[in-house]
């Protein structure tokens, strides 16, 4: 699991000592995405979202829409954690939860974004939540097995 590779040999082997739930089942044979490959995603998908999140939510004024265009079109975004309700503040908290490898508070985070912005960062989303899914499954059943003991 750490290493994203296919791990059904061994989820067998788990399977004969403890219940395996479905989430470790449905992703043994193909694996699913390491904490590594799944950081080094984010910023694209950031990059790729913030700009949707940008036109999605600004105001009715020209003036609103103008900066948001302006500010999609720069590409820029913070990288350093931001308070706020808008997009870019919304996708540097998340990046600093990706970064220290809380995916789940990544997820949390990037919720409030429009959906727009949610449909260009669905391919990193499923995979953040493929792998919080395994890492949780992974974790009941190492504490049923040593609970077994």
């Amino acid at each position: 699991v750490a290493e994203g590779l296919p791990f059904a040999d061994t989820l067998a082997a788990v399977a004969a000592v403890a219940d395996v739930p479905e989430a470790l089942s449905a992703a043994a044979e193909s694996g699913v995405a390491s904490l590594e490959d799944v950081q080094a995603a984010f910023p694209a998908a950031a990059r790729a979202a913030l700009p949707v999140a940008l036109r999605e939510s600004a105001g009715d004024s020209a003036v609103d829409r103008f900066t948001a265009f302006v500010q999609g079109q720069v590409g820029g975004r913070a990288v350093a954690p931001r308070e706020g309700d808008n997009p870019d503040a919304v996708l540097s908290r998340a990046q600093a939860a990706v970064s220290d490898g809380d995916l789940e508070t990544a997820l949390s985070e990037i919720s409030a974004l429009p959906e727009g912005a949610l449909g260009e960062m669905a391919g990193w989303i499923a995979d953040a939540e493929a792998r919080t899914a395994v890492v949780t499954a992974l974790e009941s059943v190492a504490a049923a097995v040593t609970g077994a003991n």
